[in-house]
């Protein structure tokens, strides 16, 4: 896929519009990532405002045509000519670690990994941008090392105010749904379902017979014409609404 498949595959069809959940989260906790993942609307006045995807249909495609609605930054991500591809990336590694040690009740690493998770992390979308030669979104507010000390401390991010394994649990899955964004969309659906600690809602679509976020992927047609036999074991679970073996939540 090449930078213009990015920049089309997320702008058309206002494809780039922003979630009111993650941008809520990241303006209440004074994410020093904002100004890096998004840009206000052009009629904003410089407020990042996002869509209620629960809204009705009707006031979602008026929010949309106001030019009010924040949307992810076409400088760092999708008119980036220089966007290079991403297999691993270290604030996705520490963030694995953290989780590891946490399980193994070293609390103390566990937070070590988790905040160094989040230092690389802002300095990975630093580094997005720099790649950039496209000015369309304005200049990022520069964060400082006191500014990703303060967000380390804001209620929602402090590692010391989840008291229990499940609570850092959350704080870490948050932090990867933070940093996965749509740069690392894959990473990102895989580890909601594996996890399912956000608490996010959907909207339940009861004119489709799929009426809420598929929980996988069907198998492709070839599987059933040449692999007969073992794809007639698992047939009955083969639909978009079957949990895959991992996702125990």
């Amino acid at each position: 896929m090449g930078a213009s498949d990015f920049q089309s595959g997320l702008e058309d069809w206002d494809g780039n519009v922003a979630g009111e959940a993650i941008l809520d989260h990241m303006k209440t906790n004074q994410d020093p990532r904002l100004t890096y993942l998004f840009e206000p609307g052009e009629e904003a006045e410089g407020e990042f405002i996002g869509l209620d995807p629960l809204s009705p249909s009707s006031v979602q495609t008026e929010l949309i045509g106001s030019g009010t609605l924040a949307r992810y930054n076409r400088s760092t991500l999708s008119r980036n000519q220089y966007f290079p591809g991403i297999l691993i990336n270290s604030s996705q590694v520490h963030l694995m670690v953290a989780e590891y040690y946490l399980k193994g009740n070293q609390n103390q690493k566990a937070r070590e990994h988790y905040e160094t998770a989040v230092r690389e992390s802002v300095s990975f979308y630093q580094y997005l941008r720099s790649l950039s030669t496209d000015n369309t979104a304005g200049n990022p507010d520069v964060p400082t090392a006191e500014d990703i000390a303060r967000y380390l401390t804001m209620p929602n991010v402090n590692w010391n105010n989840a008291s229990v394994p499940q609570g850092q649990l959350k704080l870490i899955a948050e932090q990867r749904w933070l940093h996965f964004n749509v740069v690392q969309p894959n990473e990102n659906w895989a580890e909601l379902r594996r996890r399912d600690a956000l608490g996010l809602t959907f909207w339940n679509d009861n004119s489709n017979q799929q009426n809420l976020p598929p929980k996988r992927w069907i198998y492709p047609g070839s599987e059933e014409t040449y692999n007969t036999e073992n794809y007639a074991r698992v047939q009955a679970e083969d639909n978009l609404g079957t949990p895959i073996f991992w996702d125990m939540n």
